[in-house]
């Protein structure tokens, strides 16, 4: 009970669609004798909305935490919030209680602190004249001007209007995705980037911030051109982990990808990009003489012109090419099954005698024939640099090569996790709207989890 009550703003704030839990009625406290009472009548009081809600906190100590579920941007929505704000306030106070329990007043309830602290409130001013008598530290904080109301900083009301930016963030679930950060930090706690850095321009929340001030018109689409927010972008180098950790489950990855994709529209790759991008190109032909490939990797020279011209530190140390050679599965005496077995640049070029052929060996052993397509790249290198357009091109080499295999039902199996992510999660939230992309993910398997399902 305890788990599920600590993680009910995760839940909450992981619903889907535009409507979303808004905390501005939502740290109210009560004396707890009086507890029961008021919350019979708040319940009485939020029948007359038609809009879900929930409700959490601490009610030992009288502490209540509502969150009704809106979309702020909808007329109706945003008046029905207007209206319960009121009567919630006039609900308090008529149990004399305080609408902020545990946490600040805020600008959110800077204006109602007359009605809570009608006595503190005239010192409250004093004291604000005393420090700050040109009104300039945090207006708007604890001493309201004729011109405050609650609703004057919201992020999202009936009158925003979106820019248009021609490309993939003009999309409804793109902007949806944008509107989900609420910017809460806790990137700060998981971001690899942050954690190297400690900078808040690395943070996801940032890019977040930054493009909803795009698309919402607070900044100008010339912002794409800035160097600046090409360096904020680039500190993204899509590790994924904001959608395991983010409470929110914001995908900045793919929102990066689009920014990017937008921003070099004006801007040419530069040279490292376009090398990072071709890694299947490049490992491939290092493999074809993989003595001389791993001999000049060893080289300083070489290794301090890779990391001016590439930027990869000189001090890395590389897996050493081999040149992939053929295996032939012995005969079980069992019925075959099929499988398409793809395995990624490293078990091809770096490992093919041990992840490469220990997968088609061990399938073998199981009864599965391995079949190893001619593939293209996966490209998660060309969608992280925000390249689509190059991305698309080889998705669809790849669709046609495993067409004959997916109107067969055969599996397509993965043994690198990077590949297998792309084509089960990558494509699919890039191209909602193609459905062959969407049958290909749902025929494809990591190589570990496909192998639990046979013999557990």
């Amino acid at each position: 009970i305890f788990r599920v009550r600590k993680a009910a703003t995760v839940i909450l704030n992981r619903l889907q669609g535009k409507e979303k839990p808004v905390p501005f009625v939502e740290d109210a406290a009560i004396h707890p004798d009086v507890f029961a009472v008021f919350l019979g009548e708040l319940d009485t009081l939020l029948k007359r909305y038609p809009f879900r809600y929930a409700i959490f906190g601490h009610a030992g100590d009288g502490n209540l935490h509502l969150r009704p579920i809106l979309d702020f941007k909808e007329p109706d929505s945003f008046a029905h919030a207007q209206d319960l704000m009121e009567r919630f306030v006039d609900l308090v106070v008529k149990h004399s209680g305080t609408l902020s329990g545990e946490h600040g007043d805020g600008r959110l309830r800077t204006q109602y602190l007359h009605r809570t602290f009608p006595r503190l409130v005239p010192l409250f001013g004093e004291i604000k004249s005393l420090f700050d008598p040109a009104g300039i530290l945090n207006p708007g904080i604890k001493v309201a001007t004729p011109t405050d109301r609650w609703s004057n900083d919201l992020r999202y009301t009936p009158s925003v209007s979106y820019t248009r930016l021609n490309s993939g963030l003009d999309l409804d679930p793109w902007r949806t995705e944008i509107e989900k950060c609420h910017g809460c930090g806790t990137c700060r706690e998981y971001c690899p980037v942050f954690g190297a850095t400690g900078l808040e321009e690395s943070t996801a929340r940032s890019k977040a911030n930054i493009l909803r001030s795009i698309i919402s018109g607070k900044l100008p689409p010339s912002t794409f051109d800035t160097g600046s927010f090409y360096t904020i972008l680039d500190y993204c180098f899509n590790c994924g982990q904001c959608l395991t950790d983010c409470p929110t489950a914001v995908n900045i990855p793919g929102l990066v990808m689009f920014a990017k994709e937008k921003l070099h529209e004006k801007h040419r790759y530069k040279l490292n990009e376009q090398i990072l991008q071709r890694g299947k190109l490049v490992s491939g032909a290092s493999s074809l003489l993989p003595e001389l490939s791993n001999k000049a990797l060893r080289t300083p020279f070489i290794r301090r012109a890779m990391h001016t011209a590439v930027g990869i530190d000189a001090r890395r140390t590389f897996p050493p090419f081999k040149r992939r050679t053929a295996v032939r599965p012995g005969e079980n005496g069992k019925e075959r099954k099929k499988v398409v077995l793809w395995s990624g640049c490293a078990a091809n070029f770096n490992d093919p005698d041990g992840e490469l052929n220990s997968a088609i060996q061990l399938l073998d052993k199981l009864g599965y024939e391995a079949i190893i397509p001619s593939w293209a790249c996966c490209n998660v290198a060309k969608l992280s640099y925000g390249n689509i357009n190059g991305a698309l091109k080889d998705i669809s080499y790849n669709l046609g090569v495993l067409e004959p295999y997916l109107v067969q039902d055969i599996p397509i199996l993965f043994s690198s996790a990077s590949c297998g992510y792309a084509f089960m999660h990558e494509y699919p939230a890039l191209f909602p709207g193609r459905q062959d992309i969407r049958r290909l993910a749902d025929s494809c398997f990591d190589i570990h989890d496909f192998l639990g399902r046979i013999l557990l």
